[in-house]
């Protein structure tokens, strides 16, 4: 007999408090200034206002959050989505920024200087410089950002990373661009053909509400890795458990669309975590609807499910 429990499912990974909203008053009177230090920081339901007390030079980037914590922080604020342009202004000059929740080292939030334009120089055979010629250069040339040819128009450049003979760009919508050598699919836009301008990469096997917030590649891969964020989960709803003429489990619940969810399994619900088996991650079915099954066949007379997100 497999058992799921439901109480188990509602509370494992989402116990939290209740806090009051707040407001966070940025107020920069200097480039390193840094309003919020915090491990494991909340945004959501918090709102926060900025300040801009001196004039900053050219490329500044502001730190809003600082995360001392391993994971992303939690939510957003209600008045600044991630990607969103902030303008601030200081005697009479108005800097544009735009907001990240994985700047800094990964998981902080940083106002990124906004006007920003990748170049590039050097060996140039495969089109690895983006500005639609296969010309080496001995100097810094644009990145090709022309509406007609570019994946880059219109947007904010936030992160830059190449490999062997491939560019990449994540821009602040979370989207990544590629161009350069593909013999080996490294740009990710499901062909194999060299690109001498910016190509979307392709985002199929992302769902609604995840994006790249990291990519990278080497001085010698004919590969690239992207990092890809999920929103916060919320309280599991159980939708349903099945026990299918394989003899496997089965189970399905709702909760974000996009979330990330694991699956462990004990048949001693008192057993601390580390003793609970992993057996693997949910499936999204469908926005916002998630399964699992379980084909191992157990001796015992009851198996215990937990779902967590990482």
């Amino acid at each position: 007999m497999r058992i799921l429990s439901a109480a188990v499912l509602a509370t494992f990974g989402f116990g939290s408090t209740v806090a009051l909203a707040a407001t966070v008053d940025a107020i920069y009177n200097s480039a390193t200034d840094v309003p919020v230090t915090a491990s494991g920081y909340t945004a959501t339901g918090n709102t926060v206002n900025f300040t801009l007390n001196f004039a900053p030079v050219t490329g500044t980037d502001l730190m809003v959050v600082e995360n001392t914590g391993l994971g992303f922080i939690n939510g957003t604020f209600d008045n600044l989505a991630n990607g969103q342009g902030v303008a601030l202004s200081y005697a009479g000059t108005t800097c544009n920024f735009v907001a990240t929740y994985y700047g800094g080292s990964g998981n902080d939030l940083v106002l990124l200087w906004a006007n920003h334009r990748a170049f590039a120089w050097g060996w140039n055979g495969w089109g690895g410089l983006g500005d639609n010629t296969t010309t080496n250069r001995l100097a810094p040339v644009a990145v090709e950002t022309n509406p007609e040819s570019s994946a880059l128009f219109g947007k904010t450049v936030v992160a830059i990373t190449a490999g062997e003979s491939h560019s990449l760009a994540l821009s602040s919508d979370g989207t990544v661009a590629a161009w350069g050598g593909n013999e080996y699919g490294q740009l990710g836009d499901n062909t194999t053909t060299n690109r001498s301008t910016p190509v979307a990469v392709n985002t199929t096997a992302l769902v609604a509400g995840q994006r790249f917030v990291r990519v990278t590649s080497g001085s010698s891969a004919y590969h690239t890795l992207a990092l890809v964020a999920a929103p916060p989960a919320s309280a599991i709803t159980l939708a349903g458990a099945q026990t299918p003429t394989d003899g496997s489990f089965q189970f399905a619940f709702t909760n974000t669309p996009g979330a990330f969810f694991g699956v462990l399994a004990s048949t001693n619900p008192a057993l601390p975590m580390n003793n609970w088996a992993t057996l693997g991650d949910a499936t999204e079915v469908s926005p916002g609807q998630f399964q699992f099954t379980d084909p191992q066949v157990t001796n015992s007379p009851q198996r215990f499910y937990r779902v967590r997100s990482p």
